[in-house]
């Protein structure tokens, strides 16, 4: 009996390979993702044109999914950054506006406050 096994062996090298989660063609010259984060990026992007609101963690998995996708494509690079600084923007925005909202309502939320009880008063 042979004690090498030689179907371990057996090279299965083409032009086609995935390399850091991306599939590069040489023989065409072209890098793609696969079918799997190409499905996971539209299901992310159907669920942002559907809700009205969204959490800071599903911006954050946005962020993430676009970065490493606009990774191999050029153009789509510069509008990731524009959306990258827009949700900090949005976020600057809106912590101003409810600081505002809460410096002019100070007196009754002073009241709620003060009809909360004990343990919640402390949180």
């Amino acid at each position: 009996r042979d004690p090498v096994s030689w179907e371990k062996f057996e090279a299965k090298l083409t032009h086609r390979r995935k390399a850091k989660g991306f599939i590069v063609d040489t023989r065409r010259m072209e890098v793609s993702i696969p079918d799997y984060k190409r499905d996971q990026a539209v299901e992310l992007l159907t669920l942002w044109t559907h809700q009205e609101s969204h959490t800071l963690l599903e911006a954050a998995e946005l962020l993430g999914l676009l970065n490493n996708l606009s990774k191999i494509c050029r153009w789509a690079r510069p509008r990731y950054y524009a959306l990258q600084s827009a949700i900090p923007s949005a976020l600057r925005t809106r912590y101003h506006a409810l600081r505002g909202w809460r410096s002019r309502n100070a007196n009754r939320i002073a009241s709620w406050e003060q009809e909360l009880p004990d343990a919640l008063a402390a949180r």
